[in-house]
């Protein structure tokens, strides 16, 4: 019988093989208790109706499915009776590759922010420690403690804002000790 057609055709654990005919009526199917009743999907019924591929996404209570609509082919149709092929899949196993390059890309964009956050998180506590090194030292010189040195500043703008302090300290300190 035609209904047999499609039982054993593998499409993965998800997928469902049908023949519809020009009415969105399922001919055969991988689970026999569908064969004689209408697609459940309006659009992939009206795509069968009108005779025309499609490649559609589709939501289900088992989740985001591709379907694919191929209507009168050569080998199935000799006879134009109007019967298309209908495969749903779940997306995972239609598109393998582009669903474990998408959860790549996910898992690689978190990682990413991450590294970001932790990055910004440590530069702005380093730049911050330095800083407050700074104010300490404003402080003292502003107590009149001239001893004080910044060290260990760096090479960036931060170092050399650290060196400047240092240098118009050390001419302050000259200047307050000629004038005592």
């Amino acid at each position: 019988p035609v209904w047999e057609i499609t039982r054993n055709i593998p499409v993965g654990e998800t997928g469902q093989v049908y023949i519809v005919d020009q009415n969105g009526i399922i001919i055969s199917a991988s689970n026999p208790d569908m064969v004689l009743e209408p697609l459940k999907y309006d659009a992939i019924r009206a795509a069968a109706t009108n005779m025309k591929e499609a490649v559609l996404r589709i939501n289900d209570d088992q989740g985001e499915k591709i379907s694919f609509q191929e209507p009168n082919s050569d080998t199935l149709d000799k006879e134009n009776l109007g019967w298309s092929v209908v495969i749903n899949q779940s997306e995972k196993e239609a598109y393998p590759t582009e669903y474990s390059t998408r959860q790549a890309l996910i898992i690689s964009s978190i990682a990413c922010l991450f590294i970001f956050f932790t990055l910004s998180l440590y530069l702005s506590r380093d730049i911050g420690r330095r800083i407050n090194w700074f104010v300490n030292a404003k402080k003292r010189f502003g107590e009149g403690d001239y001893s004080h040195k910044i060290e260990g500043f760096g090479k960036d703008e931060i170092g050399v804002l650290g060196k400047a302090f240092n240098l118009a300290q050390e001419q302050i300190k000259t200047v307050h000790r000629d004038l005592e």
